[in-house]
């Protein structure tokens, strides 16, 4: 409902952006979440997708612990530099990334500037990043002002009566409630 078709349009369109960056910003309880579970089920076979959710002021060790763990062969233990390679290794098969950030609004400044660096390091890198509106405040701050307008900013808009009704079915549904409402 509301934008959420064309705000789904445009974050696809920009994922085949080489190196993008994106920012879905919106209220607690807008659709953030479901949005990252549907543009997961979008995109080609050619791209890998890691999924973190963020955890209250998450540095750079605990981003990456959680990083590796989501990586296929993930008892294999990683650092940024073997990261690093591994997304080279990507590139190389042509292959890309999608590392989907739900809750990012948590995170360390550090951690964005980390990501800033392998995106800038790794064009198969696309980083979409979603959050309440203080992200944008985030990722706005964490980088040399040459490269935000690289950023694509996208807001989710809250849900209208009838779509919030719909939404909370949806979510019940999923849980296993199947009564009316």
């Amino acid at each position: 409902g509301d934008d959420r078709q064309v705000l789904l349009n445009n974050i696809l369109t920009n994922l085949n952006a080489p190196g993008s960056m994106l920012v879905v910003s919106g209220e607690l309880g807008a659709g953030k979440s479901t949005l990252a579970r549907i543009v997961t089920t979008k995109v080609g076979k050619h791209t890998q997708v890691v999924s973190i959710q963020a955890g209250l002021f998450m540095n750079c060790n605990q981003f990456m612990d959680e990083l590796n763990a989501n990586l296929p062969d993930a008892n294999d233990s990683r650092s940024a530099t073997n990261l690093t390679a591994y997304l080279a290794e990507l590139e190389t098969a042509n292959k890309n990334m999608l590392l989907l950030v739900d809750d990012a609004h948590e995170l360390a400044s550090e951690v964005m500037e980390m990501l800033w660096d392998l995106r800038a390091n790794h064009a198969g890198l696309c980083i979409v990043l979603l959050g309440e509106k203080q992200l944008q405040h985030l990722v706005e701050h964490s980088k040399p002002r040459k490269q935000r307008s690289e950023i694509v900013l996208l807001d989710l808009l809250p849900l209208s009566s009838e779509d919030a009704f719909a939404y909370v079915e949806f979510k019940l549904a999923g849980a296993g409630f199947r009564q009316p409402l």
